[in-house]
């Protein structure tokens, strides 16, 4: 017992662990403002050129939606594309830390969970493609960030957005996998934050 006593009033000993408290509280800060504030993330592919291209970093914002707030026309979001699989407050944690730039950059971990694609209808809107354009609630959208090198092209097609749900496309609409295709409508506890700038 004596021993002990010596080794936790040891200054090397309290020295060690002064380090290592900090080394934890610094992780666990970390990880919170990485789950819930903003998270710092690269952009892949190129269905959001010319807004953002592969190897862009964006911020994404946590807070605009972390209290119930509901995304706008227009918003730039970064989504979990699993939208089939539930997502909670453990999935946010877990692919905080799991999923981040340092992760990347030391192990290597890469994922095609995240998708970053721009908020188009939102809870009882109708988006409707016809004659080549976008229209919203039969409202022609004058869409100026959509890639300008070439002419989008759709298919004729209507689609009703439900309550707690979103529907969003890439600004490069012939190289994107949206909610017209693969996504269909994205649920809003799949959005993980709104990016910021642009």
């Amino acid at each position: 017992m004596n021993d002990l006593k010596k080794i936790i009033n040891n200054a090397k000993f309290k020295n060690v662990m002064s380090w290592v408290m900090t080394f934890v509280v610094a992780l666990v800060l970390a990880l919170f403002i990485n789950t819930f504030i903003v998270r710092v993330s690269q952009v892949e592919g190129k269905s959001m050129e010319q807004t953002y291209f592969g190897g862009n970093t964006v911020f994404v914002s946590r807070l605009p939606y972390l209290f119930g707030a509901n995304p706008k026309h227009g918003d730039i979001v970064v989504l979990d594309s699993k939208t089939k699989l539930e997502r909670n407050i453990l999935t946010d944690v877990k692919d905080s830390f799991k999923y981040n730039l340092v992760s990347k950059k030391l192990f290597n971990i890469t994922t095609d969970k995240f998708w970053i694609k721009r908020v188009i209808g939102v809870a009882g809107d109708k988006i409707e493609f016809k004659n080549g354009s976008v229209y919203r609630n039969d409202v022609l959208l004058e869409e100026t960030y959509v890639n300008s090198a070439e002419v989008p092209v759709y298919q004729n097609n209507i689609y009703t957005i439900e309550k707690g749900y979103i529907f969003v496309m890439g600004d490069n609409r012939n190289h994107s996998e949206d909610s017209r295709r693969s996504l269909g409508m994205v649920p809003i506890d799949h959005i993980i934050g709104k990016a910021l700038g642009k």
